[in-house]
């Protein structure tokens, strides 16, 4: 199942150019990719079906007696509440592919929003908390 939903997506997937600091052109299979990881670092939608395009593998079910369940495609497992977030991902394609040129497109791709949530003030959970939480402008690859 998880490989014919794959390899549809995979054909309907978007390609995204590389930002103008990457000078190397990409290839369609890397546009692809960092398309793919650009929608990682976003909230999702979990629609009720497999169209159009998306990236999650919960789908929303409506039900007119229940209201709406989220449905895991994998387990078949179905929940009332909304499924929490989870960003990020991984970039697993086979050596060789330029899996570090479309590392390196998306960490140019997000700069700007990079350096506004370095800019955001420290958390500090309570007052007498010393861990203090800081937003910092880095990636970890």
């Amino acid at each position: 199942m998880i490989d014919e939903w794959s390899k549809k997506q995979a054909r309907e997937l978007p390609e995204t150019d590389a930002p103008v600091l990457v000078q190397t052109e990409l290839l369609p299979h890397q546009k692809q990719g960092l398309t793919f990881m650009l929608s990682r670092e976003k909230p999702r939608t979990y629609d009720d079906s497999d169209e159009p395009f998306t990236l999650s593998l919960w789908r929303k079910k409506i039900f007119n007696s229940r209201g709406a369940v989220y449905e895991d495609m994998v387990s078949g497992l179905t929940v009332t509440q909304e499924p929490e977030q989870v960003f990020g991902g991984l970039l697993a394609d086979v050596m060789g592919l330029g899996k570090t040129l479309e590392a390196l497109s998306l960490v140019a791709s997000t700069i700007e929003e990079a350096e506004v949530f370095g800019k955001q003030q420290a958390v500090r959970v309570t007052a007498e908390d010393t861990n203090i939480r800081a937003h910092a402008k880095a990636t970890l690859l």
